[in-house]
């Protein structure tokens, strides 16, 4: 499909701010300081943005007023088109249709210790106002809270039991997942942990929410990273070698919700990765 919109725009820039668990350090400082790296890497300023796209906890507006972007043609965010990356396709979009040139794309975060915030007595607090974003489209979430699953690890580890008993999917196999994410972020200088991990640390670990433990949890963390979309024409100025899109797919109008699929354990990855391969000729193989 070599007239699919993504091809007619390239990620230009990329930059990421200090990470580190529980560092204080203001979320619109953190998201300045990825955004000014990626801006630097595409070879442009503030002034050159005229679109941006987040989901995250700060606000577009703060953002900009941080940067000093002035006016801008486009903003997205939220899930306006598919999941977290949603933020990314639609700036895609919005270049390869001409509704922008450059547009900064950001996803920061500050660590809450979980899904929801929690109370003095380690009871669920109130939502911020990107988990009541994520909680609007998720049409089983009140279900969810109701038997105390507060927690992302507690919705996929019903996922992951059923898969155990359809497809005889092992604890080992899952540690062999959480060691090469590990080894993967020792090459990163920026990761939170970078030591080795052992299958025997793996499945000693304390356990979550069974079958998981803490070593299939992802580590919550202060951080945020951008990247600059840019038309495509742009490439010849880029200072960095541009990122192409291939194709790209999300499943925004999948039944909403982890639980009430009636191919459960099955995820709306199945529809994202359907759109995806509709939009190239590229095969699996």
């Amino acid at each position: 499909m070599t007239d699919a919109p993504e091809k007619r725009a390239i990620l230009s820039g990329i930059g990421i701010s200090r990470i580190g668990r529980r560092t204080g350090i203001p979320g619109v400082e953190l998201t300045v300081e990825a955004a000014r790296q990626a801006l630097a890497d595409a070879g442009l300023t503030a002034a050159d943005v005229d679109g941006m796209a987040t989901m995250g906890d700060v606000p577009l507006a703060d953002a900009a007023q941080a940067l000093g972007v002035g006016e801008l043609r486009f903003r997205g965010g939220g899930f306006d088109t598919a999941g977290l990356l949603s933020p990314v396709m639609s700036a895609f979009l919005a270049v390869a249709e001409g509704r922008a040139r450059h547009v900064l794309v950001y996803r920061t975060i500050q660590m809450l210790g979980g899904t929801m915030l929690q109370g003095a007595r380690g009871t669920p607090g109130p939502l911020d106002p990107a988990q009541l974003r994520l909680a609007s489209v998720m049409g089983d979430m009140s279900a969810l809270l109701a038997v105390h699953a507060y927690s992302a690890a507690n919705w996929l580890a019903m996922h992951c039991r059923r898969h155990m008993e359809l497809y005889g999917t092992t604890r080992e196999q899952l540690g062999w997942l959480a060691i090469n994410s590990r080894r993967n972020a020792a090459l990163n200088p920026l990761a939170a942990y970078r030591a080795p991990l052992t299958m025997d640390e793996y499945l000693g670990a304390r356990v979550v929410s069974s079958p998981f433990g803490l070593l299939d949890c992802d580590v919550p963390v202060d951080g945020s990273i951008a990247v600059v979309v840019s038309r495509e024409d742009f490439a010849r100025d880029c200072p960095s070698r541009p990122v192409r899109v291939a194709a790209m797919g999300g499943a925004g109008k999948a039944l909403p919700g982890w639980v009430d699929r009636p191919d459960y354990p099955k995820m709306a990855s199945v529809e994202a990765a359907a759109e995806m391969w509709s939009r190239t000729d590229l095969k699996p193989s």
